[in-house]
């Protein structure tokens, strides 16, 4: 195949080339993905069940000597009596004494006073039968000198083994969380690091096979494919080395050559030469450097992250720092600050967008890192409600910032027929910490506390931007400008029925359980049912997980159905019977399976609404004036007042009823909603509107 033909067929955007070049990279990802996730596994596995040994070593010694030294507290009061000359015997009020020291200390299954016999004298609680295989505990205390009296105690097995459940729980998670922060890093990496950097080569030999030896390869990274682009740079500096001694060595024979048909074959063949070949000066070729959308993946990740980490204590936390605030109730303060962040975050985004015109992505990115730390840091550090507030509210202007610089990144680094793909790493990310942070600041917040959590959590933060300042590139592209709406277009955008009946009755309702349930209530609600905050970050886990594991599934369905509409609508149905789930029964395992059922129902919700709107915004752009991508910006600004008013909002419901009670509420309310969608929607389309 000749050189021409090779140079076409490199350059063609959809040769098969090209296709398989895709495939062997994604090939790449896969292997390397699914080689991380068994390493992972089995380093994980060895290492949990190492630790389950030795926490079950360890374990029995600290219950026994736990229940030695409450045991040892109750017989040195009974002591005491004794030692006034009170009678074992004629103790009063020995039976209340032994049921206190049972509910003060729920290891306890069996407390007795027994004579030097062995005769119970005062016993409370079941006595496990003697003899039986069980990791049951029997311990005895001596009152005084032992001579007239023990005290005898009974741990349960079920202490030892629910906190052995408990571990096993922990370990799984932890398994599960490093398996997938593992994966979505290597997946950045690969594309950042690996096939990124081979694209750009095989570009830059694909321009020096069609003769342009212009251009040089942009070393980022001192590796493998580093070297390699170094090694290309001194290939291309030679040949145009080359070529300037050429053109030298020509012109000084041209200078001497008396001969005219010689002087023109000479100007000729450099002509010619030059017609066929671009060449330039050496050192001075332009630098190409690969840049991908997936740059930012990284460090968004890891802001998402440091952001989820406190969802499943943060109203706790501002539970714990209440004080009255006047004309609002206990559960309307708490929901204050929640609230606060997201209308800041409404507020920030627009605002950001504008400088982003200005500054570049990565300077905006790191800019964002300050409020978003400082508003940790001093969440953390809050005394009143009123502080955390503020601070709180500080942390929301940071995120909008970041969230709005890195969807500027990627819009940045795409094109029109890239721009999805790039999203879809976006989301990802966004996605990923959605699963982890949960469960993650649940652990943290068990054992290190709130205040801890949330200074892990700024210092995540912290780290996030020291990731941007290497994976993001700093520059040196033009801006990407979205056109600026003013009211009069925002009162036509408002005018639209169609337009307004999704944001109305799908994606307002959506997202106020988004902001109300699941940000707000669900962790209250956990924390009513007796959960450790382990098991809350562990059940808000699950909202995540159906999120990731539903969204494709929704995404292939209206792609091949072509109805986003009926899928929109029966989300809104999955999501109000998760809502309704609570009033069944009000155990964990409800809210747990109601987390579920509402997390696919969000997915299949959010997924069919873009679709809509993005339909809706290519045939309304002539009729409004405005373009698609404006009306589907202004769609996404309404929809987030529905997460910013969600948390007051549910709040004033569960100040009036029970948390499961206001559950079921919301689920009522997105029910009404989507049956009003469709029944609106049917009666406009009779009109040429909607169609459901």
């Amino acid at each position: 195949m000749s050189t021409p033909a090779i140079a076409a067929r490199r350059a063609a955007p959809d040769s098969s080339q090209n296709r398989y070049e895709r495939s062997v990279y994604r090939n790449v990802a896969l292997r390397l993905a699914a080689l991380t996730a068994l390493l992972l596994i089995l380093s994980q596995g060895v290492l949990s069940f190492l630790l389950a040994r030795t926490f079950e070593d360890n374990l029995l010694p600290e219950v026994r000597r736990r229940a030695e030294a409450a045991g040892e507290l109750v017989a040195e009061q009974i002591g005491y009596g004794l030692s006034l000359g009170i009678p074992l015997r004629s103790m009063v009020e020995m039976d209340a004494f032994l049921d206190g020291a049972l509910q003060d200390n729920p290891d306890f299954r069996h407390v007795a006073v027994v004579d030097p016999a062995g005769v119970a004298i005062y016993a409370r609680g079941a006595l496990a039968p003697s003899g039986r295989d069980s990791a049951d505990l029997e311990l005895e205390v001596p009152i005084l000198d032992g001579r007239q009296a023990s005290l005898l105690v009974q741990v349960q097995g079920g202490a030892v083994r629910s906190e052995l459940a408990a571990l096993r729980l922990d370990i799984g998670t932890v398994l599960l969380v490093t398996l997938l922060i593992g994966i979505e890093l290597l997946l950045a990496l690969v594309v950042v690091r690996v096939s990124g950097p081979i694209g750009m080569a095989d570009r830059l030999l694909a321009l020096s096979a069609k003769g342009d030896f212009g251009s040089r390869f942009g070393v980022r990274y001192r590796d493998e494919v580093g070297r390699f682009g170094q090694l290309l740079n001194g290939a291309l500096q030679r040949i145009n080395a080359a070529f300037a001694e050429l053109v030298e060595e020509a012109e000084d024979a041209h200078e001497v050559q008396l001969d005219r048909g010689v002087q023109k074959r000479i100007r000729d063949v450099l002509a010619e030469i030059r017609t066929r070949f671009h060449f330039v000066a050496p050192g001075s070729e332009t630098t190409l450097v690969s840049r991908s959308p997936m740059d930012v993946r990284i460090p968004l990740f890891l802001f998402m992250l440091a952001q989820e980490i406190s969802r499943p204590f943060l109203p706790l936390f501002f539970d714990g720092i209440y004080t009255p605030i006047a004309g609002l109730s206990r559960e309307l303060a708490i929901g204050l600050p929640i609230t606060a962040f997201m209308t800041m975050v409404l507020i920030s985004i627009p605002i950001a967008g504008a400088l982003t015109d200005r500054v570049a992505p990565r300077g905006m990115f790191v800019a964002g890192i300050i409020p978003s730390v400082a508003g940790h840091v001093g969440t953390a550090f809050a005394d009143t409600i009123g502080e955390g507030l503020m601070w709180w509210t500080l942390s929301g202007a940071g995120y909008g910032i970041i969230f709005i610089s890195a969807q500027a990144y990627v819009a940045q680094h795409t094109d029109r027929s890239t721009r999805a793909v790039g999203m879809s790493g976006f989301l990802g990310a966004v996605f990923a910490a959605f699963v982890c942070g949960p469960a993650i600041g649940g652990m943290l917040a068990d054992r290190l506390g709130y205040q801890q959590t949330l200074l892990v959590a700024g210092a995540l933060a912290a780290v996030s931007a020291a990731a941007a300042l290497v994976t993001i590139d700093p520059g040196g592209i033009d801006s990407v400008r979205s056109a600026r709406v003013g009211l009069r277009g925002w009162l036509r955008l408002l005018a639209d029925r169609e337009l307004l009946l999704v944001t109305a009755f799908s994606a307002l309702p959506s997202k106020l359980v988004l902001g109300g349930l699941f940000f707000y209530l669900v962790p209250l609600y956990l924390a009513d049912l007796g959960n450790i905050q382990s098991n809350i970050g562990r059940v808000m886990m699950v909202y995540g997980v159906a999120c990731v594991v539903v969204t494709p599934l929704v995404a292939r369905s209206a792609d091949r159905g072509r109805r986003p509409r009926w899928l929109m609508v029966a989300g809104g149905f999955v999501i109000a019977v998760g809502c309704a789930l609570p009033a069944l029964a009000n155990t964990t395992g409800v809210v747990l399976a109601a987390l579920a059922v509402m997390g696919a129902g969000h997915a299949m919700v959010t997924v069919t609404q873009l679709a809509v709107v993005q339909e809706i915004a290519q045939d309304a752009s002539q009729r409004l004036g405005l373009g698609p991508g404006a009306i589907v910006g202004m769609y996404r600004t309404l929809e987030r007042v529905g997460t910013a008013a969600g948390a007051m909002l549910v709040a004033a419901v569960a100040a009036a009823v029970s948390y499961g009670r206001a559950m079921l509420a919301v689920g009522g309310l997105v029910l009404v909603c989507t049956l009003l969608y469709i029944v609106i929607g049917r009666a406009s389309r009779g009109a040429g509107r909607v169609s459901t």
